[in-house]
């Protein structure tokens, strides 16, 4: 009987985190289907792109939720650490290859910052921080993210089980997957920088 609620939890996680918070935003708040600019994408930065800082931080706030929830429930329900791991990567597989989307969505950073939240709160801190300094540093939202991704997987090593470092192992690897195009461009030189909130408009 414990696989079956193992499955419900698994089942729930990936269909809520393939619930496409930038897409309807854009659409029924603004009119818009973000998939038409910028990236394509629907996570936050094309979101804050294509419609501003509000849309960006609701955006960011929901995806992160939808990664943090499942996890959480799931600690609450079991004790077993890996049911936990696998219930917080379906979450963030359901974000990028999201159901509602035909398989399409975003790149699975701000849901994954989710997990890391309900998994290991100072390897999330771990990862932020990283990703602050090099955001605010090179104005590069994609390299940021892949390196603040890296440390705070690198950090679940030493301060979560092992089943969960494994899994933010291959959660990280989707993640450079995701990002395939950002890796050409960061490469190529034409990656977009974007101006952080925090930035003034001249310091990009």
């Amino acid at each position: 009987m414990i696989y079956v609620w193992w499955a419900i939890f698994i089942v729930f996680a990936y269909l809520l985190g393939s619930i496409p918070f930038g897409y309807l935003i854009g659409k029924y708040m603004y009119g818009v289907d973000v998939r038409e600019y910028g990236s394509g994408n629907t996570g936050a930065t094309n979101v804050y792109r294509v419609l501003g800082g509000k849309a960006g931080l609701l955006t960011l706030i929901l995806d992160i939720s939808k990664g943090f929830l499942p996890v959480f429930l799931s600690r609450l329900f079991f004790r077993d650490p890996w049911i936990w791991a696998v219930v917080g990567a379906a979450a963030v597989v359901g974000h990028i290859f999201s159901v509602y989307l035909k398989f399409r969505g975003g790149k699975g950073v701000a849901t994954s910052f989710g997990v890391v939240i309900g998994l290991s709160p100072l390897c999330a801190l771990v990862g932020f921080l990283v990703w602050l300094l090099v955001a605010s540093t090179t104005n590069y939202v994609s390299l940021s993210s892949m390196t603040g991704f890296f440390f705070g997987a690198l950090c679940t090593y030493f301060f979560a089980p092992l089943p969960v470092a494994l899994t933010f192992t291959f959660l990280f690897l989707l993640s450079l997957f995701a990002h395939r195009s950002n890796i050409k461009r960061l490469i190529n030189g034409t990656e977009r920088k974007t101006r952080m909130p925090w930035q003034k408009k001249h310091e990009v």
